[in-house]
């Protein structure tokens, strides 16, 4: 018998708490993404896992630096610079001094 795939993987349903909206960034678990539609009734919203996004980015960032997610109870509160105990997100391409929207490319981590 053949592997066969089940998805391409680049866009997937996942569940998540209120409040997510379309263009938001997501976490869940190692998987991240950006909502493609708001959450639905059932707590489901599809994410693309690929690409580049402009997205807000808090403080200041260069280009190529790492892009992460600040989560709080499972809602992306931010992304920042910032490594801590922040989840990978992304990749950005562009700079800035200050907090503002950015190019980010979505990586997995």
């Amino acid at each position: 018998m053949l592997n066969e795939i089940y998805s391409p993987g680049r866009r997937l349903p996942v569940a998540v708490p209120a409040g997510v909206v379309s263009g938001d960034p997501v976490v869940v678990g190692s998987i991240v993404g950006v909502a493609q539609i708001n959450r639905t009734a059932d707590g489901v919203v599809t994410i693309d896992t690929q690409g580049v996004y402009e997205l807000t980015v808090t403080g200041a960032i260069t280009l190529g630096a790492p892009v992460y997610a600040v989560v709080a109870a499972g809602l992306v509160t931010s992304l920042t610079a910032t490594v801590g105990t922040n989840t990978r997100f992304g990749t950005c391409y562009g700079a800035q001094g200050s907090t503002g929207k950015m190019p980010v490319k979505i990586i997995q981590p």
